[in-house]
């Protein structure tokens, strides 16, 4: 007996246990909106490589900086030569290079002046960091309106599901009501029949929307890196936010980040315009050179010491025009991103503008939708008291609860689609929704 007692409180505590694990796990996959974004830009592939493009830019950045530190190396030689040159001198031959020859030494060369080309080179490998770091920007921008969408969505679907059900509910209070008139002679079983055939294609619409929400949660747990069986759950109302009128389109597109980019590119682009004008630029690099080798006379095999300082000048005289096409090709790419900026700016007042009309549509829409629904009900309130009498059939009940369906669907729907028009609205005036870690 106490064995039995001791193994019924150990069940009940392990019970416990997993009912507290699994709720703690309920309450860290509830996500509100905020939540949704942070873990959507949590271990991000898209934002994986961008940060290795910046590394890679980085980089490129201090390897052009080495250009103003010295390049020193070691060399090391041995030449076997023969014949070797001989000089007579009275009447007997004078060995004038060794047979064998060593050389080591090591040489050192200092960049002294490049006329501003390793600054330029510098100032562009700095610009294209800056370049991914706005590609990156660009990244978390569509990633955060993305979660956005679709979290919102399966918040749609669940309101979409009440409705579902208080009507599933209502039409299972309709059956009752003619099951018991059926039985006073008052329905025939085709009323009873219509009834379950309404209740069969409200279930089924629940269940169409309960796999579009399972598609959307699949789709979260594909943004968010999570495994397939994990549970995610998300937490809200479709609350209509407090839209900014937007009349500066300037600052919309200082805004925007792929609008940035562009620009960004563009000042890189005429980084590299100067650069490449400065390659016919003559430089002068200092060099040191100290070791030791033989063939010094008179004693031509000994290995001796030895230095020489000297400067050296480099003046491009001319490189088949290569400069000159080189700069064709940059300034083509400046005018291209040109073209693409004005194109740009047109699609954003585009967006900017059918985002607005979307929104003040929607609005207005909805104004009349509690009347709508208030009406719906005040009919179907009428219908039942009429069918209760017999003095309306069970079709024209049916007709009645679907109008008022309709207009329930109606309203979640357009607060839905405002909800939407209001953050492409955001998006195409490039508000920042994400938060910085």
């Amino acid at each position: 007996m106490k064995f039995t007692s001791h193994f019924i409180l150990a069940a009940a505590v392990l019970l416990l246990f997993n009912f507290s694990a699994k709720a703690q796990q309920a309450a860290q996959d509830s996500l509100n909106l905020q939540d949704a974004i942070h873990a959507a830009l949590t271990n991000q592939p898209s934002l994986d490589q961008v940060e290795a493009e910046i590394n890679a830019s980085e980089s490129q950045t201090d390897q052009a900086k080495t250009a103003y530190y010295p390049q020193v190396e070691a060399e090391g030689s041995y030449n076997y030569l023969s014949p070797v040159s001989t000089l007579d001198f009275n009447g007997s031959g004078f060995q004038v290079m060794p047979k064998s020859n060593y050389d080591a030494h090591v040489a050192a060369h200092q960049l002294i002046y490049d006329f501003g080309k390793t600054r330029q080179n510098i100032a562009l490998a700095r610009s294209r960091t800056l370049t991914a770091e706005q590609r990156r920007e660009v990244v978390k921008w569509t990633i955060s309106y993305y979660t956005t969408k679709t979290f919102y969505s399966i918040l749609y679907l669940d309101q979409s599901m009440e409705v579902v059900a208080e009507q599933i509910k209502t039409l299972n209070e309709d059956l009752d009501t003619a099951r018991k008139r059926l039985q006073n002679g008052s329905a025939t079983n085709y009323d009873v029949l219509s009834i379950k055939v309404r209740i069969g294609e409200e279930k089924n619409r629940r269940l169409d929307l309960i796999d579009q929400k399972e598609k959307l949660k699949s789709t979260l747990r594909k943004l968010f890196g999570w495994d397939p069986d994990r549970t995610v759950d998300v937490k809200g109302n479709l609350d209509l936010k407090n839209e900014e009128d937007i009349t500066n389109l300037n600052q919309v597109y200082a805004d925007r980040p792929d609008y940035k980019v562009l620009q960004q590119k563009k000042e890189e682009l005429k980084k590299a315009y100067k650069l490449r004008s400065l390659s016919d630029m003559p430089s002068l690099t200092a060099g040191v050179i100290a070791g030791f080798k033989n063939g010094y006379q008179p004693n031509i095999d000994k290995i001796l010491g030895n230095y020489s300082i000297g400067v050296q000048l480099k003046v491009p005289i001319f490189n088949g025009h290569t400069t000159r096409y080189q700069r064709q090709e940059v300034q083509s790419n400046i005018n291209s991103l040109n073209a693409q900026s004005r194109k740009l700016k047109r699609e954003i007042q585009e967006e900017v503008e059918q985002a607005k009309t979307d929104v003040k549509t929607g609005k207005q829409k909805l104004a009349t939708s509690d009347l709508q629904i208030k009406q719906a009900k005040e009919q179907l309130r009428l219908a039942k008291i009429r069918y209760k009498n017999g003095v309306i059939t069970n079709t024209d009940l049916l007709a009645a609860e679907t109008a008022l369906t309709k207009a329930r669907f109606q309203k979640v729907t357009t607060t839905y689609n405002i909800l939407l028009s209001q953050y492409d609205l955001k998006k195409a005036a490039g508000e920042k929704i994400w938060t910085s870690n």
